[in-house]
């Protein structure tokens, strides 16, 4: 667990799952949103996530957003950090309502927040990986940190980050962001990027924060 006395993590599990539905709909007609599935007959998706965010925040600082229609399948989490979305109006807002739930806790807050839709075989990395964010949150409070993985191969379901230029303590600024691009397209940012320094699949693996950080910017530029 981390030992920085500000941080949290935020679990995004309210999403629909849509994409995935033909295959995670049960025999009898059940739509079970992904989060709340399991890969080789282990933990849910979901307390996957939970887990890794337990790594790096005590359990009392690690909640999760969840919608209220999927109540089945998170009603067995401690009711007290659970922050319910009363209806689906993307991720931004979801985000947002959590991050208002945080700040009224711990207006220092530093947030890690996780999706809950990913399998991660090599978890000591990645943890590794948001510990190491986390230290630079705590020197450079004021901006947003991201987390992205170099993709294997253009694809275009991914969206991506352009980096531009690095600075002393590994970070890059970001130049770009490149949603969903058509095949074309990624094979193009792929081929133009990785001459100095490829561009990196924004799988929302982890974005590293503190309110008072986002919550301005959300004022500027609010979500719909």
């Amino acid at each position: 667990m981390n030992d920085n006395e500000y941080a949290w993590a935020l679990v995004l599990a309210a999403g629909e799952g849509s994409r995935l539905r033909a295959l995670t709909t049960t025999p009898s007609g059940v739509h079970v949103p992904k989060q709340f599935c399991s890969l080789l007959n282990g933990p849910s998706l979901m307390h996957q996530a939970l887990s890794r965010a337990q790594s790096i925040a005590p359990n009392g600082r690690v909640c999760t957003i969840v919608a209220a229609q999927h109540h089945r399948w998170w009603q067995d989490l401690p009711a007290s950090n659970v922050i319910v979305q009363p209806e689906n109006r993307g991720t931004a807002n979801g985000i947002m309502l959590a991050l208002l739930h945080i700040a009224e806790r711990d207006p220092g807050a530093q947030i890690v927040i996780l999706p809950s839709d990913h399998h991660v075989q090599d978890e000591p990395t990645l943890e590794e990986s948001l510990r190491c964010a986390l230290t630079h949150l705590r020197v450079r409070p004021h901006e947003v940190l991201l987390l992205g993985i170099e993709p294997e191969e253009p694809d275009p379901e991914l969206g991506y980050i352009v980096p531009g230029d690095g600075s002393r303590d590994a970070t890059f600024e970001v130049v770009q962001f490149v949603e969903k691009p058509t095949a074309a397209r990624a094979l193009e940012a792929d081929m133009k990027f990785s001459r100095a320094r490829p561009a990196l699949a924004a799988r929302g693996i982890g974005n590293l924060l503190r309110d008072g950080a986002c919550l301005p910017a959300c004022d500027r530029s609010p979500p719909e």
